[in-house]
């Protein structure tokens, strides 16, 4: 094939075929090297990697309530409370929050935060209960499947457990300051129901913020908020209910002017039992002003006791046994040995969340955080310590969606 001109230039075929020929050489140039050496390319620079997500929190969209039987093993009762139809969730761990597996969801009626309830009594059987009409949900199987308990119908109710087949429901119906609460029992795990007699002096209308507690099928303890800072306790399951009047030395005058909307009366008392044996009772007026109280003698005489140390108040009491109690405030954990006489600072984190702390023994024991983390962003969270709460690791909460 003649490939040059007369005066020895490359004919025009011979010069595209040599354009064509050096194009694919430097093709083949630039893939090899692009091969070996990427980086030689003007390529986009790619995004930086991620940094590793720290443990799931709950936003403020949800709210949640837990149970743990040992270190590793716990449930989580997950509820939704800004939609029109809001849904719950049942989950279980049993790597110590590492991994939750969701049990149950469901769509359910509106939302009362403060009725969230779970508990378990062993790894199989264990309750829920949630909302406003009531809806109680019981297991015999750890979680896999729940069956709904069927229940007296109120407008308004409370539960409380005691063990797998005792409970009491406290019910009244809407206007509730128009109407008379009734109190019922089961003893077969809620199918059945019992109506109790209307032991209680209810006239003080208090019975709107009832705060009552079983230690066992026959002991129970009940307050109610009004002018008159009583407790009751029962010894025969709710049949008959005997006073002891709270010797208060708050001042109702301290709060003036009228009572906020909502307030049953110029003081508030609150209940919490201690395990064995003990209660604790909370007096306080709507102006932050408080007292406590401890009886280990079923009511007949009460203690007073100091002002909580620290940062801690009295709602973040936590129970190891009749003696040894934790408290918590921003991060800060105080020890009693002496049933709340006197308190020793045992570790303080700086992380920014208030903690609330659930003993389950000397060395275990967690915590559900609330307020602002350290990433400023409201929600609440979940801690664990295994040392006595010296450190506490974060811990992931339940992945609601």
């Amino acid at each position: 094939m003649d490939t040059t001109t007369r005066d020895g230039r490359l004919s025009s075929r011979a010069r595209r075929a040599l354009v064509l020929i050096a194009a694919a050489v430097l093709v083949t140039t630039l893939a090899s090297v692009a091969y070996l050496r990427p980086s030689l390319l003007q390529l986009p620079a790619s995004a930086p990697p991620a940094k590793a997500a720290g443990p799931a929190v709950l936003s403020n969209e949800y709210a949640a309530a837990y149970t743990f039987l040992t270190p590793s093993l716990g449930w989580a009762l997950v509820a939704q409370t800004t939609s029109a139809t809001p849904r719950f969730s049942v989950f279980k761990t049993t790597d110590s929050a590492r991994h939750w597996r969701r049990l149950l969801v469901q769509q359910q009626n509106q939302i009362r935060l403060a009725s969230l309830t779970i508990r378990f009594f062993d790894p199989s059987h264990g309750v829920i209960a949630l909302s406003d009409p009531m809806e109680i949900y019981r297991t015999s199987d750890g979680g896999t499947h729940w069956a709904l308990v069927k229940t007296p119908t109120f407008d308004f109710s409370t539960f409380v457990p005691a063990d797998v087949l005792h409970g009491w429901l406290l019910g009244w119906t809407f206007p509730p300051e128009l109407t008379v609460p009734n109190l019922f029992s089961t003893s077969d795990g809620g199918d059945t129901w019992t109506a109790l007699p209307q032991a209680l002096a209810w006239a003080n209308g208090g019975f709107r913020n009832a705060n009552f507690s079983f230690r066992n099928p026959r002991e129970g303890w009940f307050v109610t908020s009004g002018a008159e800072p009583i407790v009751y306790s029962t010894v025969d399951g709710g049949a008959s209910w005997q006073p002891h009047p709270l010797p208060s030395n708050l001042d109702p005058t301290l709060c003036a002017g009228p009572l906020p909307v909502g307030a049953q009366g110029p003081l508030e008392t609150y209940l919490s039992l201690v395990p064995g044996q003990g209660v604790v009772a909370l007096l306080s007026d709507y102006c932050g002003h408080g007292q406590v109280y401890t009886s280990f003698d079923g009511g007949v005489t009460w203690r007073p006791l100091a002002s909580p140390p620290g940062t801690t108040s009295w709602w973040t009491f936590a129970y190891q046994d009749s003696s040894h109690w934790w408290a918590m405030g921003l991060g800060d954990l105080w020890k009693s040995s002496d049933a709340g006489l006197s308190w020793k600072l045992v570790s303080q984190q700086i992380d920014g969340w208030q903690y609330i702390p659930h003993v389950i023994d000397a060395k275990h024991a967690w915590a559900e955080l609330f307020n602002s983390g350290p990433s400023g962003a409201p929600g609440a969270g979940l801690a664990v310590t295994s040392d006595g709460g010296v450190h506490w690791s974060q811990v992931n909460a339940p992945p609601p969606g």
